[in-house]
């Protein structure tokens, strides 16, 4: 109806677009402020932001204690690691490989824990060993492949406590198909058991994991490359979990819940978001946090809400590759293949880097994860590395990120 035609009416302005878009922002201003103020089991209102490297240059124990001086020059508060070890048969494992039926050692890893013991740490303060869902190819209802996988996270958390790390670097990605490990689809069984059978086994087996990890460091930081985030579209359908059928990630949210189940109130959890890699507006990182503390509740069991509202952190990856193509879009949303950067809005890619960094760490929690392929920040075997470090590619990246916070 329209009330400004009618005589004596009051006529209603339309408020400019412009004002509509600053209120809107800075609503989800306060909404992200808020959220991410309030107070957890043991979270601190006032935690200081840290910056956490990653990517295909990361170091295993070894090259961390003999780079470990050149390595604290960058501009980092911590490192993800790979953790290796050797079975009694002389095999290597890796605990980015814990979703497997081979069961390890704890002592198998012995020599990169004496290795990490010895590291005299004078900036990184928080530094995590990464668990990766490879090779994912452990059906959740085969019992004794879980007892494996189980013990591999178990490993892992014994690994972080006794070095003194942090906590755990989970990346959930499956990286060796044909196998997903949260995908139903990809699933021995599926032809045999329901998507809500798998589900509830999912929960059962997130719990477990849970458990195991909290029986050797209970007050350990779970960092996720992304938790529930990754399927967030799924919020706005009713019921949530149903809509989760057939979307890559479609029983991560379940596993997610029985870490939640079995969580000790000292656990902190954090969502790194890694979907903010294009992210290039302050509108997107706060909607993502909102999205992260509100909207992706409804894919956690009610149980479970009140646990996940204050244990849960926001984080965000910052996607350094991103930041070296220019892109004419002027949004961060890539739908198709075309798009390799982000929009340098018409400055440089340092200057981007800079305009993103500090968006990122205003609205994280506390954590941001800086992650690169095609350059190093250190010595690293990896030939799909090119040889010059980020700083020669994308100059002033460093000094960007030690005054960004």
């Amino acid at each position: 109806m329209n009330h400004g035609s009618r005589q004596g009416a009051r006529t209603v302005k339309t408020c400019p677009r412009s004002l509509r878009m600053t209120a809107g922002v800075m609503l989800l201003t306060f909404l992200a402020w808020a959220l991410s103020t309030s107070v957890g089991y043991g979270q601190s209102m006032q935690l200081s932001k840290k910056l956490i490297a990653t990517g295909w240059d990361v170091a295993d124990s070894r090259r961390l204690l003999n780079n470990l001086e050149q390595m604290e020059l960058q501009p980092f508060d911590g490192v993800a690691i790979d953790v290796i070890g050797r079975t009694a048969s002389g095999k290597t494992c890796h605990l980015r490989e814990a979703f497997q039926n081979q069961p390890w050692r704890t002592d198998s890893f012995d020599d990169a824990v004496s290795r990490l013991r010895r590291c005299r740490f004078k900036r990184f303060t928080d530094n995590f060993v990464i668990v990766g869902a490879n090779p994912g190819n452990v059906d959740w209802f085969d019992d004794e492949g879980w007892k494996a996988v189980t013990q591999h996270w178990q490993i892992a958390a014994s690994i972080a406590k006794r070095t003194g790390f942090k906590g755990i670097l989970f990346d959930p990605e499956p990286y060796t198909p044909p196998y997903a490990q949260f995908c139903y689809g990809d699933q021995a069984g599926r032809d045999d058991r329901s998507f809500d059978e798998y589900r509830s086994k999912a929960r059962q087996r997130g719990g477990e994991v849970m458990r195991a990890i909290a029986a050797e460091y209970p007050e350990i930081t779970l960092f996720t490359f992304f938790m529930n985030s990754v399927a967030w579209t799924a919020t706005g359908q009713v019921p949530p979990p149903r809509a989760l059928a057939s979307s890559g990630y479609d029983l991560y949210p379940a596993f997610i819940d029985g870490l939640l189940d079995a969580a000790p109130p000292e656990i902190v959890f954090v969502d790194g978001c890694e979907s903010a890699y294009y992210y290039n507006r302050q509108q997107e990182f706060l909607e993502a946090a909102v999205r992260i503390k509100g909207d992706c509740q409804k894919l956690v069991a009610p149980e479970n809400r009140a646990k996940y509202r204050a244990q849960v952190q926001v984080g965000f990856g910052v996607y350094l590759d991103a930041h070296l193509t220019a892109q004419r879009s002027e949004t961060s949303n890539h739908s198709s293949d075309d798009q390799i950067g982000v929009n340098m809005k018409g400055g440089s890619g340092t200057e981007r880097l800079r305009a993103n960094l500090k968006m990122a760490t205003r609205v994280t929690d506390q954590y941001v994860w800086i992650y690169g392929e095609t350059f190093r920040w250190w010595p690293t075997p990896n030939s799909s590395v090119n040889r010059q470090r980020w700083p020669e590619v994308l100059p002033g990246c460093d000094d960007a990120m030690r005054f960004v916070r």
